[in-house]
């Protein structure tokens, strides 16, 4: 599970590859699938790091985060910086 956060956590280093409201966006910045995503929120970002949300590593990675992980990840007052660094957090610990 460390791996697949440590892979979030790169795919979100850009902060081009970070969204709020959605779960992923297209290039256009309209929702859409994850196999169309230039960005994502951090539970996307997920999913695209673990190649999909069924299997048990984005369970285990989601269970690691906090449970209104959506909600920090959409707050106005959220940003990239702090999304980084929710991330450095759970994969230390």
């Amino acid at each position: 599970m460390a791996t697949l956060l440590e892979r979030t956590r790169a795919y979100l280093e850009d902060p081009k590859h970070w969204t709020k409201g959605e779960m992923f966006r297209d290039r256009f910045g309209s929702a859409c699938k994850r196999e169309d995503a230039v960005c994502a929120c951090l539970l996307g970002a997920v999913a695209i790091a673990g190649k999909g949300m069924t299997n048990p590593d984005y369970r285990a990675a989601r269970g690691a985060l906090p449970d209104d992980v959506t909600v920090i990840n959409d707050d106005p007052n959220t940003t990239h910086a702090d999304v980084l660094a929710l991330l450095d957090k759970v994969i230390a610990s």
